[in-house]
């Protein structure tokens, strides 16, 4: 029996590897016919953009782990639930984000990372903006993770705490129609607020200021927003706040994300930052009727009514 066991795994192992191969394959050319030659003499960095536009168009999975399932009945909202539902099926096989959009981004970035302007981290940070847009801009699976969630969902308007350079958002626009972002510096608000203007015009809200600032003056009405995505200040303090802050203007059916949920970094807390201990306190909100765990980075929450 182990004998046959171990010839499955063996045959499975190799079956996939096959289908590996294929993939690569046809990203393979895929990226050849994208990545043109007189493109990529254009370029900074044309192995980052490479690199890039197979993040955006190959294949690329979540693993989720289930934290949160409410079985009270849900009435109005259960074809939301059943769509959430399906939402984890999308999350196994990301959709790519469309080539020609990826192509866009992949030259904004590539822009971005050469820029040798100081970063706007203070007195204690010696880097060049280039440098500090590389180390906080999103990536592009979990770009293509915010942007299915969106599209599957079937999201119409979306609110984001912390913008920094933009990238997150032009990921999340490639499904929400109507985004409004905050983002407490001026630079990086101000290259966002130009790059996503670009991209996607009239669609993008970009505001210079803190969350708890300024989200009380956008006029929102109760219930007007269904996604929302949370990178702000990492701290548990911060999250369960800000989670505070936009409820009132969630509605019934919203999908809200936290990103970097076991983030700890001393170098930039005074003491332990507690993020997971945050997300759990929003996950364990009445609200909340389902909430998984996506690459053990992103906690991701269905509300109720």
């Amino acid at each position: 029996m182990r004998s046959f066991r171990h010839k499955l795994e063996a045959l499975f192992r190799r079956g996939s590897d096959r289908l590996d191969a294929v993939s690569r394959r046809d990203e393979d050319i895929v990226l050849a016919a994208l990545a043109t030659p007189a493109l990529l003499a254009e370029l900074h960095d044309p192995v980052a953009f490479v690199s890039l536009l197979r993040g955006c168009l190959g294949r690329a999975s979540c693993e989720i782990v289930d934290i949160k399932h409410e079985a009270r009945v849900v009435g109005a909202l259960q074809a939301t639930v059943d769509r959430f539902a399906g939402l984890l099926d999308a999350l196994k096989n990301l959709p790519p984000i469309d080539p020609k959009l990826a192509v866009s981004i992949g030259r904004t970035i590539d822009s971005h990372q050469v820029d040798r302007r100081p970063a706007p981290e203070g007195p204690g940070w010696g880097g060049d903006v280039g440098t500090h847009f590389r180390l906080s801009s999103c990536p592009p699976t979990k770009g293509r993770m915010l942007a299915a969630i969106a599209r599957v969902m079937r999201c119409d308007r979306g609110l984001e705490i912390g913008t920094a350079y933009g990238l997150s958002a032009m990921f999340m626009l490639t499904a929400l129609p109507e985004l409004h972002t905050f983002e407490g510096n001026e630079l990086p608000s101000s290259m966002a607020r130009t790059a996503l203007a670009a991209l996607y015009p009239g669609r993008a809200h970009c505001h210079c200021s803190l969350s708890h600032e300024g989200i009380p003056r956008l006029g929102l009405k109760e219930g007007s927003i269904d996604f929302f995505f949370h990178d702000g200040i990492h701290t548990a303090e911060a999250y369960r706040r800000d989670f505070d802050l936009v409820l009132p203007y969630l509605a019934p059916g919203a999908v809200i994300l936290f990103d970097d949920i076991r983030w700890e970094d001393p170098r930039l807390t005074k003491g332990p930052a507690n993020t997971y201990a945050g997300w759990r306190a929003v996950a364990d909100h009445p609200r909340v009727l389902r909430a998984i765990e996506l690459d053990s980075v992103v906690g991701l929450a269905l509300l109720g009514d």
